[in-house]
This record gives C-alpha cells, structure tokens and sequence, in this order.
C-alpha cells in the first residue's frame, strides 16, 4: 500500500521524522520486555509507522468513523483531506492502528510519539487475544480490556519498571473516563478484574 503525503512541507516532515527516529530508538535501547517486542514488531515490519498526513484512502474513512463515533464530528469526506482536516485529526488521535498500520500524530514530541507507538504496537500484538475475547465476552467489554492492556504496557514503558496495583488501578481509571462508550451505566470496573499487558504470537 502505498502512503503519499499530501502537503509539500519538507521542513515538517522531516521534523516528523527527525521525531520518529528519536522514539523508535529510545524504545530499542529501552532495557523491559515491553520495549524488546515492540521494537522486535518495528524492526521485522510486522508494522510501519506513518504519519496522518500519509493516510491511505481507506485509512482516512475508518479515522473518520472513529472520529465520528468517539467525538461526534463529521469530517468532510474529500480525499486527500485539507489542511483543516488533517490539524482536526491530530487535535483529536495521537495514535491510530489499522491491521498493522499505525498512524501517530506529527506534533507530539519525540517521547509523546515513543508512548504512542508502545501502545498501538500493544494493540497490534494482542490482536488474537482481543478477537478472542469478541467471541467470549460483550463487545464493549472486549473493547475495555485491550484498551487496558495498551495502557498497561504505555505506562510500564513510561516507569522503567513494574507497575503497582495502585498504577493498575489509575489505568483502569483513565480508560473508564476516556472511553465511557465501554462501561455500562453504574457498572463497578473493578469487578472486571485487572488486566495485565500479555502478548500472542503476532498475526503473519
């Protein structure tokens, strides 16, 4: 698939760039076992990297739909997307994964974009656990956990260490708060059980 970009900035895209070499490295010299499979992802092109502006046109109508669905805004369906429209889709997603394709948001800083890449790879490399679950447990529910888990692992890669249950538990918070869609009504997340970060084999 091939991934253009749409603006003629060289300047911002090479800060992209510039950014991106950054956090891939500091994620490969990373001593944790969350950095050593993410990089291993990176490394093996089990995944690539873009930045919104190299949205393919299929892409662009799943981060529209998502967009949609999560903040209620119709972007307008004109491919490439203007200038407006891209600046609407790094104000609302830093990071956006679809198959093994993973967008980041180009003015995040370099450890902003590192964060990002260890949760979307996390999404990736728990693929077979979430459609798993799809099949066992409520959607919204199935949902929650992998949200969980690429928290989980961002938050561990972000420490250096083993997360406390308190840690844990800020997680589950955050996810109950960014993602209310997930939680029924009155529902007690904690009865949910705490999920920890685990890896499949990924997809080939």
């Amino acid at each position: 698939m091939n991934h253009i970009t749409f603006f003629n900035k060289s300047s911002r895209k090479l800060t992209f760039q510039q950014k991106l070499k950054i956090a891939v490295k500091s994620i490969r010299e990373k001593k944790s076992f969350i950095a050593e499979k993410v990089y291993e992802a990176i490394k093996t092109k089990q995944v690539s990297l873009h930045s919104f502006e190299q949205l393919s046109a299929e892409h662009f109508l799943e981060v529209r739909k998502a967009i949609a669905e999560s903040s209620e805004i119709e972007l307008p369906e004109q491919y490439p997307p203007a200038e407006e429209t891209l600046s609407i889709i790094e104000n609302k997603l830093g990071g956006f994964i679809v198959h093994d394709c993973i967008y980041l948001c180009s003015r995040g800083s370099s450890r902003r974009i590192a964060l990002t890449i260890v949760h979307e790879v996390t999404h990736y490399l728990n693929t077979d656990i979430w459609e798993e679950e799809l099949t066992t447990k409520q959607c919204e529910i199935a949902c929650y956990r992998d949200e969980v888990r690429s928290f989980l692992a961002e938050e561990a890669f972000a420490k250096g260490f083993c997360l406390t249950r308190n840690d844990v538990k800020k997680v589950h918070e955050k996810v109950t708060r960014l993602y209310p869609e997930y939680v029924a009504a009155g529902e007690n997340t904690k009865a949910i059980g705490y999920v920890f970060s685990s890896f499949d084999t990924p997809r080939l």
